[in-house]
């Protein structure tokens, strides 16, 4: 069975997308997989270039935000110096890695991070060289 002209091949199929899958693949690559924002984006300038509507743009980037969610930020980590203890730094507070776990006098239960200082050995040298 032989195939009209205007039939496209199937390697040219593969080749030419369809104008939506065109801006998501733009989309996904030259901003969310960047920076995990929309800052920037226009959908109404970028549905004009493209020739859809700017609620088609929309509902692609809410799929895109949903199935490639931005990563877990993880606290920054380090060693201190008096101790070669491992240390995670909340803003500018040191603190040890386990979270703890406690509970108010109205029963609710709250997770927080010790202070670093509770537990260096070397405490007090590292206050007064600061």
């Amino acid at each position: 069975m032989s195939r009209k002209p205007t039939e496209l091949g199937d390697s040219q199929r593969d080749i030419e997308a369809s104008p939506s899958e065109t801006i998501k693949q733009e989309l996904l690559n030259d901003h969310w997989r960047h920076c995990y924002n929309w800052k920037g984006v226009s959908p109404v300038k970028l549905a004009k270039m493209r020739g859809c509507s700017p609620e088609d743009v929309r509902s692609m980037m809410f799929e895109i935000q949903k199935k490639y969610p931005r990563p877990k930020r993880n606290p920054q980590t380090g060693r201190c110096k008096y101790c070669n203890a491992e240390i995670v730094w909340i803003g500018k507070h040191p603190c040890d890695p386990p979270v703890l776990k406690g509970v108010t006098a109205d029963e609710k239960v709250h997770a927080f991070r010790q202070s670093h200082f509770a537990s260096c050995p070397h405490r007090n040298e590292a206050r007064r060289s600061s």
